[in-house]
């Protein structure tokens, strides 16, 4: 009876340690977390102009030179600036997008190589005649 007891609890702890090899939340693994843009300007479903500056805050465990932003398909060139916490990222708008919602599309990898992307909405005013 004793050697059934011992050998269940050998095949538990097997069989726990295994799910943890697989990025299991606890200390054997690594979980990646949501992309979150801080401080986003202008905001989620805001009228803008035709080429209106954008910026956004990302957090210190960003990789700095995986940061790319494309706007409804069209990849937009950013300024990046190191800050304490962080990073400040603006750009602006490509001039061939007006009169129309737009999406400002976010992608980067942390420091350690998740990948996450996210975003917001915009609206553009037409262009006056």
């Amino acid at each position: 009876m004793r050697a059934i007891k011992l050998l269940s609890i050998f095949l538990l702890l097997t069989v726990s340690s295994m799910v943890f090899a697989y990025g299991g939340s606890g200390s054997y693994g690594t979980t990646c977390q949501k992309l979150r843009l801080m401080d986003i300007k202008p905001a989620h479903l805001s009228l803008v102009a035709v080429q209106s500056e954008f910026s956004f805050k990302l957090p210190a465990e960003t990789a700095e030179n995986s940061i790319s932003v494309v706007v409804n398909k069209t990849p937009v060139s950013v300024v990046v600036k190191k800050l304490r916490n962080g990073y400040l990222v603006s750009g602006t708008l490509p001039a061939s997008l007006y009169d129309k919602y737009v999406r400002v599309n976010v992608s980067t990898k942390s420091l350690s190589r998740c990948q996450g992307t996210s975003g917001w909405l915009l609206k553009i005013l037409p262009i006056k005649p």
